[in-house]
């Protein structure tokens, strides 16, 4: 399985903070993705979300893949826990792979909040790379950053993506 992960958010806007982890999701995906022997996408700084999304999506179209992977996770009320992912939705091989990713969190004991299917990129903050792809996309919000229980260390997600990225068959 060809795949590209995408690190969510950008240098200028870096996404959520986790006071637990000391990283924004911009720096902690960052960190993770160091060492995976894959292609790495980032979202040049531009004037605003759309422009960034457009010119992210024509750089990896130009990249032979089956999965593009884009890498958040969530902040909330200190009690909020569990992993999601968003797919396009009637995606049913993209719904496997997510459930897949689902299944490997909740093996390490985070809780399942489910696959959330959207259909159009005004449908849910962070679905235009999931309506506007040609491959399969998974936009992937593993925990609660605003958690320390839910909290996932570098080293441990990037265990887990690994295993994902070197076992899943399309």
């Amino acid at each position: 399985m060809k795949t590209v992960l995408i690190v969510g958010h950008n240098a200028r806007d870096k996404g959520a903070y986790s006071p637990h982890l000391k990283m924004s999701e911009y720096d902690y995906w960052g960190e993770v993705v160091k060492g995976l022997d894959v292609p790495v996408l980032r979202r040049n700084a531009n004037r605003g979300y759309g422009l960034e999304m457009r010119e992210m999506l024509s750089r990896l179209e130009q990249i032979d893949y089956d999965i593009a992977i884009e890498l958040h996770f969530n902040s909330a009320i200190s009690n909020a826990e569990g992993a999601e992912v968003l797919i396009y939705r009637g995606n049913k091989k993209a719904k496997m792979l997510a459930q897949n990713l689902l299944d490997r969190l909740v093996d390490k004991g985070h809780r399942n909040r489910g696959i959330i299917e959207v259909s159009h990129e005004r449908e849910r903050n962070g679905a235009y790379g999931i309506c506007n792809s040609r491959g399969y996309y998974l936009l992937i919000e593993p925990f609660f950053g605003s958690n320390e229980k839910d909290c996932i260390s570098v080293n441990e997600m990037r265990g887990i993506l690994k295993k994902f990225i070197e076992e899943v068959e399309i």
